[in-house]
């Protein structure tokens, strides 16, 4: 699949910002709606089977670890909704 233009424009700096927001972004959304496990096993799915073989592996590097902190935050909002949730049906 061929990059959007506005995408394909950017600096390279600027598409490198772009991605790592994105796999912070979608590691965030899937932590905190099925857990730090789902987004993990994801962005293992993506990062080495949907876009094998690694050509750069700084950059794959630099994306797992932007996913992971995703992931982390993420899996700070769904536990803190759980203890919400929690300490609401304790009432």
């Amino acid at each position: 699949m061929s990059d959007p233009r506005w995408y394909a424009r950017l600096s390279r700096r600027a598409r490198d910002a772009w991605d790592q927001a994105g796999h912070f972004g979608m590691c965030f959304a899937l932590a905190s709606a099925l857990g730090a496990g789902a987004a993990w096993a994801f962005m293992h799915w993506r990062e080495f089977f949907d876009q094998a073989p690694i050509e750069r592996i700084d950059d794959t590097e630099r994306d797992m670890r932007f996913g992971l902190f995703g992931a982390l935050a993420g899996q700070l909002v769904f536990m803190t909704w759980a203890c919400v949730l929690a300490m609401r049906a304790a009432r």
